[in-house]
């Protein structure tokens, strides 16, 4: 009776040790931050080990010695509770450091390898990776609706409206805020705060301070390079001009007192219009990454139409372990049903992938962001039937030519998407030659339109790293079959071929 009082003692000094921790999160977040800047994230994260050994480590030991004087038996649940309890921490960590995707892949993975194994590590972290672009594709467009950015909406505001008041007068001269009212000017300055922060994110080499870290949309040059490139999209030179000041005001408040410890040592210069026009200005397009400046001809195009490539990289190696899955576990079956040797289609398959592979490349190089969005904007009647078309004749294909298993279905819409878009453009181009001036234009198309521009980033971002993680399981698929040496049945069943 006494150890079990002595339990109950432990279990509520322990929950009040815990409470107390929690409690202390923030202020824990913020000294880590601290340190990360100071000396990386490796050294934050020894940091804040070393500190919370004695803080949440010590109430978590305190409260499961409580538990195992009460009852033994109830250790298993201590364990899930605490493993949950710290799971909910690292998360809040995680998201407090602007590091929760990284985090939700960690988590991920540790939990599948503490319940499977080395397999539920693979599909943990696989599972990790895809849960990540899910929310990151969610969180661009709500973040529009509902003007959420890195920096919070009241700092923001503030800061927009300062810098109104001290430029009112020049703001107003514009053409695009003349009609606008002094409230919806200042929210449209607080808005390009986190269009701003969007470019700093799209810096292909941002700058970093050390080896692991993580958050380098918060540095202030990064900030500086993601500025440039945001006023290099604006075509009205005194616009320009407002906006480059504008940039170089936010930029001294923010890392004055907001981004303080990320603020870049030394003194300051203001970016001028000589910085923007000396750098090259590179064309965006929709499907292609920035070019990568290699000679060699496939090399290139790997690097720069990364989404095509790794479509069409699954599609192949889907395709082949199909056949070989099917040949490997009955030889005899395969040539009676398909009547050629193993090598032609070894070597066929690959061909034929690799000249769909050049025609869908030599497509994409033909259409900017820019002149594709116009031919949407030009032609809606054929947009909307052909869209309509697709969409109504897709479930035919699909249960036509479906093989069995999800890469034949992804491998159907997009085999069809494309025939339709080639569809598209020529019956843009016949009305473009018949149709001298743009006959149609409804407001509310051209919104649907921009819509779908804006998010076409993020969409390319979640489709890149969707397959390119579902590439990496199956080739680790394929590697465990044959550490394990997994039969031609066992493939064939597994893709249910």
């Amino acid at each position: 009776m006494i150890i079990k009082i002595l339990g109950i003692i432990l279990i509520i000094f322990g929950g009040f040790w815990i409470f107390s921790r929690l409690l202390n999160q923030p202020k824990m977040f913020q000294i880590i931050r601290e340190k990360i800047r100071e000396g990386g994230l490796i050294f934050g994260i020894k940091r804040y080990l070393v500190g919370e050994l004695f803080g949440l480590g010590l109430g978590i030991g305190i409260v499961g010695v409580g538990f195992y004087l009460i009852n033994p038996n109830f250790l298993s649940f201590f364990v899930w509770g605490a493993g949950i309890l710290l799971s909910i921490v690292f998360l809040w960590g995680g998201f407090k450091l602007n590091a929760l995707p990284h985090a939700l892949i960690f988590l991920f993975g540790i939990g599948g390898f503490l319940l499977w194994g080395l397999s539920g590590l693979v599909g943990g972290l696989v599972i990790g990776w895809i849960a990540t672009m899910l929310i990151g594709l969610l969180t661009i467009p709500i973040g529009k609706i509902f003007d959420i950015g890195r920096i919070k909406k009241e700092y923001r505001m503030a800061i927009a409206k300062d810098f109104f008041l001290e430029n009112k007068e020049k703001i107003l001269a514009l053409e695009k805020f003349k009609s606008r009212k002094e409230d919806e000017i200042i929210k449209i300055f607080s808005k390009n705060i986190n269009q701003i922060c969007e470019e700093t994110s799209r810096l292909l080499t941002p700058k970093q301070l050390h080896k692991y870290d993580i958050d380098l949309v918060v540095f202030e040059d990064n900030f500086i390079e993601g500025g440039k490139n945001w006023i290099k999209k604006l075509k009205d030179t005194d616009e320009r001009n407002l906006m480059l000041k504008y940039v170089n005001f936010c930029r001294d408040i923010i890392y004055a007192t907001y981004y303080g410890p990320y603020a870049t040592e030394g003194p300051r210069r203001n970016i001028t219009l000589e910085d923007l026009n000396n750098e090259d200005d590179s064309e965006q397009q929709v499907l292609p990454m920035q070019d990568t400046g290699s000679k060699n001809f496939f090399v290139k195009r790997v690097k720069k139409y990364q989404v095509i490539t790794f479509a069409f990289g699954f599609l192949l190696l889907n395709q082949l372990t199909i056949i070989l899955a099917t040949y490997f576990a009955d030889k005899d079956l395969f040539l009676e049903r398909f009547g050629l040797n193993i090598w032609f289609w070894a070597i066929g398959i690959p061909v034929i992938y690799f000249l769909q592979w050049l025609l869908v490349v030599w497509v994409a190089s033909k259409f900017t962001k820019e002149i594709l969005k116009q031919k949407f904007l030009r032609h809606p009647i054929a947009t909307i039937i052909l869209f309509v078309l697709y969409i109504t004749d897709l479930p035919y294909r699909l249960s036509e030519y479906w093989g069995g298993n999800i890469a034949s279905i992804f491998e159907v819409i997009v085999y069809y998407a494309f025939i339709s878009f080639l569809w598209w453009l020529l019956v843009c181009w016949i009305s473009d030659k018949i149709f001298k001036k743009q006959r149609f234009q409804w407001n509310w198309y051209k919104k649907i339109i921009d819509k779908i521009f804006i998010i076409i980033p993020p969409i390319y971002k979640f489709i890149l790293g969707l397959i390119v993680a579902l590439f990496i399981f199956l080739i680790l698929l394929l590697l465990i079959t044959m550490v394990f040496h997994y039969s031609g049945s066992d493939l064939k069943n597994l893709f249910n071929y």
